[in-house]
């Protein structure tokens, strides 16, 4: 009981084994190559940006040199204080402003950032109410006497606002400054 396969199947017989080589031996290795070749990519990529700042290496140490002297003539006009004198020194010359020019001030905040450095920023916080037109002129009193403030925030709400009368406002500004501790 010998039975031959007819030569159609034998041929469809090692078809099926050749499309099972290479589905299950050629494609691996293929995608396994294509993944190699990946690795290598990015790894050249990687050496080539080394060799790159290995070649600029003097170039960056001397602007790291110079940021550094930049760095050291900008903390000359950054003051060295006791930060609680600062504040209380520098809410009573703000109050000083405003009242003279009426404005009411009614409610003071400073903030303060938790991971103080040796340089850092104070903000105080003013909510104010009075006449539009007098607020024009604290804040020119403002700039002439804090030159290095910066303003970080200013909402105002106008009301009565007619055509002899710039009216009068309510809200808040934020001044921030920075200062070195005296440590």
């Amino acid at each position: 009981m010998n039975k031959q396969i007819p030569v159609n199947q034998q041929y469809l017989i090692m078809l099926l084994a050749l499309l099972l080589v290479a589905k299950f031996i050629l494609v691996p290795i293929i995608e396994w190559q294509d993944e190699l070749i990946a690795d290598t990519s990015v790894k050249k990529r990687q050496a080539l940006k080394a060799e790159r700042l290995l070649s600029i290496e003097t170039e960056l140490k001397q602007t790291i040199e110079n940021l550094d002297e930049q760095v050291a003539k900008l903390n000359t006009h950054v003051p060295k204080v006791d930060e609680d004198n600062f504040k209380i020194n520098t809410q009573k010359s703000l109050v000083g402003i405003f009242n003279s020019h009426k404005i009411k001030i009614e409610r003071a905040a400073w903030l303060v950032p938790p991971d103080r450095g040796n340089m850092y920023p104070v903000t105080i916080q003013l909510s104010l109410s009075g006449r539009m037109s007098d607020f024009l002129a604290s804040h020119y009193d403002i700039e002439a006497n804090f030159p290095a403030a910066k303003i970080e925030e200013l909402r105002i709400n106008i009301n009565r606002h007619l055509e002899k009368s710039m009216g009068t406002f309510k809200g808040r500004i934020s001044l921030k400054f920075f200062i070195q501790s005296n440590a």
